[in-house]
């Protein structure tokens, strides 16, 4: 069987998960909250608690082998414990955000991703989701929610991520679109709430 392309390998890494989840907080607070520094400030907590902490699992759970199906984990039964700490923290992120009276967008964005977690989580349980595109589709209605129409290459990329799962048979075609239409109506929440 011959190797996936370089191309499908290449999208699956540059736009996993954890990058989207990373930058997405940051393109928000540049945008909707007074205060560069304290846009920022807020940005890099919750890049820290949406990508930083979950992958950090994922990586100690591959170096120790209880994740053997690699980082992107391929093996549904492998999930849980990673998915399941990414809403813990996600819901814990929106107290601490809500108490610490957080811009509005900032919450928005978080709740958008716990529900997200929260809605791939449950389907995991039976059925393995893409949670590559469910994140690059709602990351790209989040964006949209906020910059409107010009974020429409945003949507050509979830499309690649799309294509790159599939080309690299770590999803069928149906887990894929299940996974970006989910992502994409969570993300819309922040426009749904009208901060």
């Amino acid at each position: 069987m011959a190797s996936p392309p370089i191309a499908a390998r290449v999208i699956t890494e540059v736009c996993a998960p954890w990058v989207w989840c990373l930058g997405v907080p940051f393109a928000v607070a540049l945008h909707s909250v007074p205060g560069f520094w304290t846009g920022v400030g807020w940005a890099a907590l919750i890049a820290f608690a949406a990508a930083g902490v979950p992958m950090a699992i994922v990586v100690r759970g591959v170096r120790r082998g209880t994740i053997r199906s690699g980082h992107h984990i391929g093996d549904r039964t492998e999930r849980y414990v990673p998915m399941i700490a990414a809403v813990v923290v996600a819901g814990a992120l929106c107290a601490v955000l809500a108490l610490g009276g957080a811009p509005p967008p900032m919450v928005a964005v978080t709740v958008a991703m716990l529900v997200s977690a929260v809605v791939c989580l449950a389907i995991t349980a039976r059925w393995k989701v893409s949670v590559h595109a469910a994140v690059a589709a709602g990351s790209a209605a989040i964006l949209t929610a906020f910059y409107g129409i010009v974020t429409g290459p945003l949507w050509l990329v979830a499309v690649a991520v799309c294509w790159s799962r599939v080309r690299l048979g770590a999803h069928t075609p149906r887990q894929v679109l299940i996974g970006a239409l989910l992502g994409a109506i969570g993300g819309l929440y922040p426009l749904a709430a009208r901060f």
